[in-house]
Formats: structure tokens, C-alpha cells, sequence
């Protein structure tokens, strides 16, 4: 947590895409006392699953860097975290199979 904003994010030329690959862009991390700017990298992409880029969001004067990392339903909540982790609208705590890979 930092009460300081990050810097407006740097221009960044997006690779072209790679098959099996997904392209993780630039951004500023909290390194001791100060921003420092993290070039794009590649990540090996996880079927099924959509990657959540790292990113900074704003609480109350307070800035909380959010890191990127796989999801597996697309709602935007890391799947460690989320109530209904195969997305078939039972929550996880009723359901018999929270990871149905078979969901429609």
C-alpha cells in the first residue's frame, strides 16, 4: 500500500502475438522507496484460464498494487479467492465439484 500514485504508465511497442504465449505489458512496481518501471514479458498461456494483468488501483488516497496472474472464469477475482470457481452458479461451499472441468 502507498500513498504515493504511480507514474502514468510508459509506451510500450506489444510484440506480435505468439501462439501458446500470452503477453504480460509493462508496469510500475514499488521497489523500495520509489516506482520502478517492469518491461512487458511473455507468460506461457494456461488453457481455460484468462490472465488478469498487474495493476494499480486507488482505495481511498491509498494506491495497492493488484498483481496479474491467471483466472479461470473471467470475473476478474483470482480463483483462490473466488465464491464459484467453475462458474456453474452454485457457490463453493454447496458444491459437490467446485472444479468441474465438464461445466457448460
Amino acid at each position: 500500500v502507498q500513498y504515493q500514485a504511480p507514474p502514468p504508465p510508459r509506451y510500450e511497442v506489444a510484440p506480435h502475438p505468439r501462439r501458446g504465449m500470452v503477453w504480460v505489458p509493462g508496469h510500475w512496481e514499488w521497489r523500495g522507496h520509489r516506482h520502478v518501471w517492469m518491461q512487458g514479458y511473455w507468460v506461457k498461456a494456461r488453457p481455460g484460464y484468462h490472465y488478469r494483468e498487474p495493476r494499480w488501483v486507488e482505495h481511498g488516497g491509498r494506491w495497492n498494487m493488484q498483481p496479474g496472474g491467471w483466472d479461470r472464469d473471467g470475473d476478474g477475482v483470482p480463483n483462490r479467492h473466488d465464491r464459484d470457481r467453475d462458474g456453474d452458479g452454485v457457490p463453493n461451499r454447496y458444491d459437490h465439484r467446485p472444479d468441474n472441468p465438464y461445466r457448460r
